[in-house]
């Protein structure tokens, strides 16, 4: 085999793994919530949550927003599940999880035991009251 052969091999083995770690990195950073300290600002930035769930965590109600998985179909990207997102009942920013799927510490801080599915309309309204 030639060496040109060996080098164009090589570089296809290499550009596999390079091309999905940086596909992540461009995934992680895309959800990451710089800047977002309230609802609105999670709305304007992110847009719709994909699902929003109401629970209570030490006598306290909070929300729970999964935003969307990778966007750009380039991306190649695996979270086990998508971006969550904790706002308390006046709607300020708590905490996040790229991938609570695979983020056990999440779970230990937000145990998500039981709740229930609001309407991104109805958090809305609730919110502007």
């Amino acid at each position: 085999m030639s060496i040109a052969r060996r080098l164009i091999g090589l570089s296809v083995v290499l550009a596999l793994p390079c091309y999905w770690i940086a596909s992540e990195v461009v995934y992680a950073r895309s959800k990451q919530p710089s800047g977002i300290e309230t609802l609105a600002d999670y709305f304007l930035r992110l847009g719709e949550p994909t699902r929003i769930v109401q629970f209570d965590h030490d006598g306290v109600a909070y929300y729970q927003l999964y935003g969307l998985r990778p966007e750009a179909k380039w991306v190649w990207a695996f979270p086990s599940s998508p971006p969550a997102y904790i706002f308390d009942s006046a709607g300020h920013f708590v905490d996040w999880s790229s991938d609570p799927g695979d983020d056990p510490a999440f779970h230990e801080r937000w145990p998500l035991i039981s709740g229930r599915t609001v309407e991104p309309q109805q958090l809305r309204k609730r919110l502007q009251k």
